[in-house]
């Protein structure tokens, strides 16, 4: 099972969160059944998934989501919270996420997945963007830390 994978899926779930305001377990629930009714090539994609460590993920962001939005309001001084894109706020708090609250996760993994999502889903400038929030909220959270890969 990929990771990776199972990382951008739980982003596309925290993104509909964005518009649909369910809770985390049936937001994934509904994500399964969604890949399920799809043709065959995409139900194997559902074979790669972790579908314990999507919920996870989920269940996590949307309970720190308060925290992580105030964070990033601190943060993009030149832009109030509303203008930054609803696909960089699923990213970013997805990651913060993997960077505060999965012991298991290197820091510098969950910002490098995270600006790759970015890049993929987001616009020109999304990679960079969020980069560099997540780069300054860790320094400001760890007292000036260095990101650890």
């Amino acid at each position: 099972m990929s990771r990776r994978d199972s990382r951008e899926a739980a982003f596309k779930v925290i993104f509909q969160y964005e518009f649909r305001k369910k809770p985390a377990e049936e937001l994934v629930e509904d994500y399964f059944n969604d890949i399920e009714d799809f043709e065959e090539e995409i139900k194997k994609e559902s074979g790669k998934l972790e579908k314990d460590y999507i919920l996870e993920v989920v269940k996590g962001t949307l309970e720190h989501r308060d925290e992580f939005l105030a964070l990033i309001d601190k943060t993009v001084t030149d832009w109030k919270l509303e203008r930054v894109f609803k696909v960089e706020i699923a990213i970013l708090t997805m990651a913060m996420y993997e960077m505060f609250y999965k012991d298991d996760i290197p820091v510098g993994v969950a910002i490098n997945e995270a600006v790759d999502i970015a890049k993929k889903y987001g616009r020109e400038e999304s990679g960079k963007f969020v980069n560099g929030v997540l780069g300054t909220i860790y320094r400001e959270k760890t007292g000036g830390e260095e990101v650890k890969s």
